[in-house]
């Protein structure tokens, strides 16, 4: 296996539960009966502040101190941050009078100006982005990270010209490509700011799969979402970066300002965050500059055939858009979201923004909550249709109650969405329950509550937290729990405190967390200064319950007791003679190597298969084997190290092995491949809806390196298995400090040793390198040569000690 490359790691397959439920009513002009509203309520999730004194007010406040104790953010002795100098009066355009103040508040929020390009056919984008960043942290930074979102989404984007205070510098990548570590000579102190400036070319998905129609360009739809460079959390665990699970919001981002320059094809009608504030025109594009803010991110959508209606809830405009031929569904839409504008403002607080947008996107979820507008399914704006079993008007009205309702509880006051997931999607789930009872009375909030019983029963009603991160959810719980059961505990905690002062608590959490991070210990430490009470058994017994420990037997899970055990098929082809390729006498090492590592790891010796020499029908019979033996919950680990072109012209791998593959009934299937073009065959399984995780040595356009003794460097054998074992043994490969080196890890770190190793080493080598040369390609021009691709569809870490896995 010879090998070239040209991207990392990219696709992660991931679902994120798109805040989204479904409505009540079937669209009559008439107050529904609560079986008419029980009977739509379907929903499609899956998708702390430290305040201890309630506080009326509406007061800015930044994320964190900048130092010393909190509380402390007002000591004159820090220097102003420069960012605050570079909000144009722009942004004031886009909040209603009573919020102006934010202009001169918020210290320290970064600031972006990004002048953004649209090519004519919509699938790529040619970015500048230039950030204004503070310090707002106790500590001193040594780098500023960024997420490349579209490097998980089924795109790609790739950052140039990466500039510190006008100086070059070398960014670091890691987390499939979607983390970029920008570092800070000499430490970015407290309270200081600094300007990061860069280029960015993003290719936009045109596969629903990875993304569930939220980035990429579908039906005529451009959909852009987390699309731009953007800066996350720093918190008590640090950047807070991870790889996103597989169900649940993937954002996580601080208050910041937004200034967006777009130019496009001048007949596209452009629907983003923030409002317009000028308009050019030139040879037949369009130049707009957009501004929104203090905001949570930025997303855009456009198309040729959007058409709008409009109205207005008191300072706010609110914009419906549909495609030509939907206008029906528009006018519904705009009436919904007036009606849940105007319920949430009277709740929590007004909302704060001039503009709101929604906007109809092809998306195989429901809808999706951006800052200052929302994205729904073009499924329901058909409103003869019936999707997923309920009337469209009915499934329209509850997606969009819900995702209005995420303005105040996920943009104004933000949460930890892949850690606490609960704090906005079960509170929003309540609120929307509110928006029932203002608009239709008991029968319509009966109604709406009834749909949440509806989805915990789809965990038989365990009791599982609804508290826990999205990656610690049993498979198929986190809909159920967080979206069912996570509502039904909000709405407990109303009646233990009682209505009229829960009622003015959520305000108060609402109105004094406003821009800042919530969590759900500052939420408990509130609602008990509101009631003046210890709410320890009523938390502990829905969001945190000390014994959990795991899926109770109630709810169904598979196994019976049995353990989860671990089965594994490790192929590997070293001679070639009989198919007219090059041999490679390695002596099938890494079939021993990773044997090896499965023993270590505790496996059942006899449960590991090694298939030595190959041909199509042994290795279907082997995956037979695995279908025969494995249940749901074991792990299933398949490895295949051959000629990419064996694979392909003899065993003629596409048409047989993406149905074997799904046959095997594991939720834990991991595949690895170190094969020459090794992720053209780890795709060929990505149409499969059960959960799985591909390891592709290197890139579909990359041929992989192996060492033969005779060529004399030090590595026999595939390059990528050989440190893809080794990583299971190091302690550094333990990125997120859990104990366990997981698959995903250890493929991480083997994609930076075999880069170094391909490049410090074979590549020093004329002879080794004219390989390359001569099939026309210069690898050692390229440092991110060669890459890893994992396409994750599960969504958690996988450690081979099946102890710790479970």
């Amino acid at each position: 296996m010879r090998s070239w490359t040209n991207r990392i790691i990219v696709p992660l397959v991931l679902a994120w539960g798109v805040c989204l439920l479904v409505g009540c009513r079937t669209g009559r002009p008439v107050e529904p009966t609560t079986e008419e509203v029980a009977a739509t309520a379907e929903t499609v999730g899956d998708t702390e502040t430290p305040t201890e004194e309630p506080s009326p007010t509406n007061v800015p406040q930044p994320t964190q101190p900048i130092a010393g104790d909190e509380g402390d953010a007002t000591d004159e002795s820090r220097p102003v941050s420069p960012c605050d100098s570079r909000r144009g009066d722009l942004f004031g355009n886009g909040l209603i009078g009573s919020e102006q103040v934010l202009l001169d508040g918020l210290p320290g929020a970064s600031v972006y100006e990004i002048d953004l390009e649209i090519s004519d056919d919509l699938l790529s984008l040619l970015g500048h982005e230039v950030v204004c960043y503070t310090n707002r942290e106790g500590v001193t930074l040594d780098e500023v990270m960024f997420r490349l979102f579209p490097n998980l989404l089924g795109g790609s984007a790739v950052v140039s010209a990466l500039r510190v205070d006008g100086q070059d510098v070398e960014p670091l990548y890691e987390l499939a490509d979607s983390a970029m570590r920008v570092p800070m000579a000499g430490g970015l102190e407290p309270g200081h700011g600094v300007t990061i400036e860069m280029d960015f070319e993003v290719e936009v998905a045109q596969e629903m799969e990875r993304n569930y129609g939220l980035f990429g360009f579908f039906d005529g739809v451009l959909s852009l979402h987390e699309f731009y460079p953007v800066i996350p959390v720093y918190d008590d665990e640090g950047w807070n970066v991870e790889l996103p699970p597989r169900e649940g919001d993937i954002t996580y981002f601080d208050t910041s300002f937004y200034e967006g320059q777009v130019t496009a094809p001048d007949e596209l009608v452009l629907v983003a965050s923030g409002v317009e504030v000028a308009r050019e025109a030139s040879g037949g594009r369009q130049v707009v500059t957009l501004a929104a803010g203090p905001a949570r991110g930025f997303y855009l959508a456009a198309s040729e055939d959007y058409t709008r209606v409009s109205g207005k809830v008191g300072e706010t405009q609110v914009n419906s858009y549909a495609l030509r031929g939907r206008e029906d569904g528009a006018e519904l839409a705009l009436g919904f979201a007036m009606g849940a504008l105007q319920s949430y403002s009277e709740r929590f607080g007004t909302y704060p923004y001039t503009e709101f947008d929604v906007v109809s996107t092809p998306m195989m979820a429901l809808g999706m909550e951006y800052p200052g507008m929302t994205a729904i399914t073009l499924e329901v704006y058909d409103l003869d249709a019936t999707v997923r079993g309920v009337p469209a008007p009915g499934m329209m009205e509850g997606t969009v109650g819900h995702e209005v309702a995420h303005q105040w509880f996920y943009n104004v006051v933000g949460n930890d969405q892949i850690d606490e997931p609960w704090l906005d999607e079960a509170v929003v789930q309540y609120a929307t329950g509110l928006y029932y009872l203002d608009k239709y009375g008991e029968p319509g909030y009966r109604g709406w509550r009834g749909s949440w019983i509806d989805r915990w029963t789809r965990a038989d009603q365990a009791e599982i937290p609804i508290g826990l991160p999205v990656a610690e959810y049993p498979d198929g719980a986190y809909g159920a729990i967080v979206y069912g059961r996570g509502p039904l505990f909000v709405e407990a905690l109303a009646e233990e405190m009682g209505q009229e002062t829960f009622d003015a608590f959520l305000r108060d959490y609402y109105q004094s967390h406003a821009w800042d991070i919530g969590t759900g210990q500052a939420f408990r430490r509130l609602a008990e200064g509101h009631c003046q009470c210890d709410l320890t058994e009523l938390f502990t017994t829905w969001v945190h319950p000390e014994a959990y420990s795991g899926v109770p037997e109630s709810s169904g899970s598979p196994g019976g007791g049995r353990g989860m055990e671990g089965w594994a098929v490790l192929a590997e082809k070293d001679e070639y003679s009989d198919v007219d390729m090059t041999d490679l006498p390695v002596d099938h090492i890494e079939i021993k190597v990773l044997r090896q590592v499965l023993e270590d790891a505790g496996w059942d010796p006899g449960q590991i298969h090694d298939l030595e020499e190959f041909n199509r029908e042994a290795l279907e019979g082997e995956l037979d084997w695995l279908e025969e033996n494995a249940q749901e919950d074991d792990f299933v680990l398949v490895f295949v190290g051959a000629h990419g072109r064996y694979l392909r012209n003899v065993l003629a791998w596409g048409t047989f092995f993406d149905d074997e593959w799904a046959e095997i009934p594991s939720r834990r299937r991991v595949l690895v491949m170190d094969t020459c073009q090794a992720a053209d065959f780890t795709r060929a399984v990505s149409g499969d809806p059960a959960p799985y995780l591909t390891v592709a040595a290197v890139d579909a356009d990359e041929y992989g390196w192996c060492g033969l003794e005779e060529e004399g460097l030090p590595i026999i054998g595939g390059v990528f298995t050989h440190y893809f074992a080794a990583a299971f043994s190091d302690d550094s490969a333990d990125a997120d400090g859990d104990g366990c080196v997981s698959v995903q890890e250890a493929a991480l770190l083997a994609e930076v040793q075999q880069r170094r190793y391909m490049h410090d080493v074979v590549f020093a080598v004329p002879e080794f390198l004219e390989m390359y040369h001569s099939g026309g390609s210069s690898p050692e021009e390229d440092p991110t040569f060669p890459d890893v691709i994992i396409d994750d569809a599960i969504g958690q870490p996988l450690c081979l000690t099946l102890e710790h896995s479970r």
